[in-house]
């Protein structure tokens, strides 16, 4: 898991499940949250091109990271999710692409 942060975009990288879980990952989780300013950006694409797998977990996770940045008032678009990814988290509940 990683993510990273280029102006008003975020590239969202690698395994997003339990097993992929990782010190770094959770590191980068956290601070690509603190690279986003709120004065700088108003809305961010979130690229998913390059997610490899996800899980609940996985789930959770960027949920409550698209949560934090919608609490900062920015507004965000997930784009490009695999295919499979996106029957996943759709089947889930978890509806949040463009």
């Amino acid at each position: 898991m990683e993510i990273s942060v280029y102006g008003a975009m975020v590239q969202m990288q690698g395994d997003w499940t339990v097993k992929g879980l990782t010190r770094s990952g959770m590191v980068s989780l956290a601070s690509s949250l603190q690279q986003i300013k709120p004065d700088n950006v108003r809305s961010l694409t979130v690229d998913l091109r390059d997610v490899t797998a996800i899980d609940n977990i996985g789930q959770q996770l960027l949920s409550g990271w698209l949560d934090i940045v919608k609490l900062r008032g920015i507004k965000t678009e997930l784009v490009n999710p695999p295919d499979a990814l996106k029957n996943k988290i759709t089947k889930s509940g978890f509806n949040a692409f463009a």
